[in-house]
């Protein structure tokens, strides 16, 4: 998921991570804001799930159109 900084996205995807981590509130979600040397998609905020993995792409739509 390539997310650029804006700071109305960041408050987006912090919204979007307290909604989902109230479907399992004694496990924690992570937020990493990563920057790149490579090409600026490579840029964004990446999730993790409450194993500490990415989170599952079936939710990369349900989050853009809630970033959006």
């Amino acid at each position: 998921l390539c997310i650029y900084f804006l700071i109305s996205d960041r408050f987006s995807v912090g919204a979007f991570v307290t909604i989902l981590n109230k479907t399992n509130p004694s496990l924690c979600l992570g937020v990493v804001m990563s920057a790149s040397h490579n090409k600026i998609c490579d840029n964004g905020i990446k999730i993790t799930n409450f194993s500490g993995n990415m989170l599952e792409m079936h939710y990369e739509n349900v989050l853009e159109k809630f970033v959006m």
